[in-house]
């Protein structure tokens, strides 16, 4: 299949997966730190060819890491689809490996620029979870972000159900808040788009997947058996939920709730404010393209 073009009408996606630095005591070597200059100057150049209006990848340690600064270094708008929550990802699969002070760095930098334009995508597994890292759970998740992506780029009605059917098989096959907001935002996207029957068979839908995301975040909210830098995204699911489901009232109050929590939490662990405020801006402007979406 050839390369696309930079000329290309239709806007071009890299989804990038790359191999892990080598571990100490590797039987067979295949990515040694010795190699990362050459595997710079590799992708930098893929990219420049390619010249893609997203790039959506993982960001452990060797090649992940390196795709991301290069599409940085080039202005090139990104997404880094995780697991867990950044800091256990870190521990996980970025500090774990040789010259764990390089890639620590790296990340650190790369993050919190991702994390303050909100383009950090945490798929919120259960670090038990056996399949937390397979190709299948990560492939879902990836699939949604790049096709609802596409769609606020192109407005490509074929982009806009791939990300309704990729956050759908999602929902269904993990039941998790992450994929079941983001179904019931895009479900009410489609809305506009349609009238009569179809338009309000979106429309139900969605307020029975926000009802089913509610009692999601209840539930582990409840058990509270998740990481603390999880919280503040539960919180924020239910928010949303609530007011998709119309309880305005309810929100402000919950919503003022979940934002002093996390202000709280990150004075505590001695982050930044700029780390709350996107956050918390992230919220306030999703909550403000769903009132616009209800309103029509």
């Amino acid at each position: 299949m050839p390369m696309p073009s930079p000329t290309d009408s239709h806007p071009t996606v890299v989804a990038f997966a790359g191999r892990r630095i080598d571990a100490d005591g590797a039987k067979a070597t295949r990515f040694p730190f010795a190699n990362v200059c050459a595997v710079r100057e590799a992708i930098g150049a893929s990219l420049d060819r390619i010249a893609p209006s997203l790039l959506i990848a993982s960001a452990a340690c060797g090649a992940d890491l390196i795709a991301l600064e290069a599409a940085a270094s080039r202005h090139i708008p990104m997404r880094i689809v995780l697991p867990f929550p950044p800091q256990r990802f870190r521990a996980t699969s970025v500090v774990d490996r040789p010259n764990p002070e390089f890639w620590g760095r790296l990340y650190d930098d790369i993050i919190k620029g991702a994390e303050q334009r909100g383009d950090v995508i945490v798929l919120h597994c259960s670090e038990n979870d056996a399949d937390a890292y397979s190709a299948a759970n990560m492939a879902v998740g990836m699939w949604g972000a790049v096709h609802k992506r596409l769609w606020e780029v192109g407005a490509d009605r074929v982009d806009l159900d791939h990300a309704i059917g990729a956050y759908e098989r999602g929902f269904f096959l993990r039941n998790d808040y992450y994929n079941g907001i983001n179904y019931a935002f895009m479900l009410d996207v489609r809305a506009t788009l349609t009238s009569g029957d179809e338009a309000l068979a979106d429309r139900v839908l969605a307020r029975r997947i926000r009802r089913r995301v509610l009692e999601i975040c209840d539930d582990l909210l409840k058990v509270g058996a998740f990481p603390a830098d999880e919280k503040f995204w539960i919180g924020a699911s239910k928010v949303e939920a609530m007011f998709g489901l119309g309880r305005r009232e309810e929100v402000e109050r919950v919503k003022a709730d979940v934002i002093a929590e996390e202000r709280e939490r990150l004075r505590a662990d001695g982050a930044s404010g700029q780390e709350g405020e996107w956050r918390e801006n992230s919220l306030n402007d999703q909550l403000r393209k769903l009132e616009k979406l209800l309103a029509r």
